[in-house]
């Protein structure tokens, strides 16, 4: 057989006597070769894919197949490149400055995302510190005094309109848990 550049070529016999649904690996990398020799910066050239259909003797799917696989293959990773920044600028922070997301990322000039995506990565730890009345048998005490002292002689309570109960507004001013923001070496506070 004579092809379109008027050699005598054993593919194209092969080609032309193969069963339809599959072609060997030699068939594919002739076409592949082809493809790849006549593409110019790894772009196939507009009328190569019909011309490479004609001479192998095959069907336009399984040329656009193999271009689509082999030729014009994507890069997986797209985008923009992830910005590097120096974590250890964290501990030097407040840490009431590191209660959240929102004031961590303030703090450190970036965005709320991006500090989120490192706290999954691991680059940012999350600690939950509770706040626990330490009750020792020490304060118990002094507590029982202060409740003895408040009686009188006649064995009843003093009026306690002088007195001002600190723990109470303390207790309710302040949160039960508290959530800091840590650099992955640095101690956890208590």
């Amino acid at each position: 057989m004579v092809t379109s550049f008027g050699k005598t070529s054993a593919f194209k016999t092969s080609f032309a006597n193969r069963n339809k649904k599959h072609l060997t690996n030699e068939q594919w990398m002739t076409i592949f070769h082809f493809l790849l020799k006549e593409s110019k910066r790894e772009k196939i050239q507009r009328g190569l894919e019909p011309k490479a259909t004609q001479q192998f003797s095959v069907s336009q799917a399984t040329v656009k197949q193999l271009t689509s696989k082999c030729v014009s293959r994507k890069p997986t990773r797209v985008g923009l490149k992830a910005k590097e920044f120096d974590w250890s600028k964290i501990p030097e922070i407040p840490l009431r400055r590191r209660t959240n997301i929102r004031s961590l990322a303030k703090a450190l000039n970036i965005l709320k995302s991006t500090v989120h995506r490192q706290i999954k990565k691991g680059k940012i730890k999350k600690h939950t510190n509770a706040i626990k009345p330490a009750f020792t048998t020490e304060i118990k005490k002094v507590r029982l005094e202060f409740c003895l002292g408040m009686i009188k002689e006649n064995m009843m309570f003093e009026g306690m309109y002088n007195v001002i109960h600190t723990d109470e507004k303390w207790f309710y001013m302040t949160k039960t848990t508290e959530n800091y923001y840590l650099h992955p070496e640095e101690e956890e506070p208590h």
